[in-house]
């Protein structure tokens, strides 16, 4: 991993960049997001559902997983994500987040706020696609 960069930002500049090549800007812009640092511990929600949250969560070190319980009360894993990967991602356009996330180790995560990356997305629309084509 570069020094230079935040572990932080170095992991979704390379999430990013295995799908498209970003501008010196783009990285720029990245790197002055501010993200607020929480060690978890393994076994512990990190989302539930019915929150109604501000911030979305980047995995720095860990695994995660969603889940959602079933009738009879047993989690029902549903996608397990790794470093680099944020798995609340869609909080952004719910009032209610309809998933839980839980630590399936211990985990080191990054909260990004809604505004920051709702401005982030303003500035660089690019950054919202896939595939990175301009819309």
């Amino acid at each position: 991993m570069p020094t230079a960069l935040p572990p932080h930002t170095y992991l979704m500049i390379r999430k990013i960049e295995s799908n498209y090549t970003l501008t010196s800007e783009e990285k720029l812009t990245l790197q002055k997001l501010p993200v607020q640092t929480v060690d978890v511990k393994s076994g512990q929600d990190i989302v539930k559902m019915g929150d109604q949250p501000t911030q979305c969560c980047l995995l720095l070190e860990g695994f995660s997983c969603v889940y959602k319980l079933t009738l009879e009360g047993k989690r029902q894993i549903m996608a397990l994500h790794i470093p680099g990967d944020m798995p609340d991602l869609q909080s952004l356009h719910l009032q209610v987040i309809d998933i839980n996330i839980a630590s399936l180790s211990p985990c080191k995560l990054g909260f990004i706020q809604h505004r920051d990356l709702h401005l982030l997305f303003e500035q660089h629309p690019r950054l919202i696609t896939p595939s990175g084509t301009r819309r």
